[in-house]
């Protein structure tokens, strides 16, 4: 992650800009076959699950019946 983060950085660093294009888009599609190769390394190195679970929404319960309850309505002044 690390090594990625600063391809990314030369990728996008001001001293890029002191290339000439042709040496700039050369040095592009260098850094950008590195970072695809190191993401590809990333995902066989990580540890793959049994079941892949659906990232699921936390369900809040309701508030106990007990717990006292303030209704405030906001009204304006002039409506026109």
């Amino acid at each position: 992650m690390h090594e990625i983060a600063q391809l990314k950085r030369h990728r996008f660093a001001k001293r890029a800009e002191s290339f000439s294009p042709d040496q700039a888009s050369l040095l592009d599609d260098l850094i950008g076959t590195d970072i695809a190769a190191i993401e590809a390394e990333l995902k066989k190195l990580a540890p793959k699950s049994a079941s892949s679970p659906a990232h699921q929404k936390p369900k809040r319960s309701a508030l106990p019946a007990e717990f006292p309850r303030t209704l405030i309505h906001y009204e304006p002044e002039n409506t026109q």
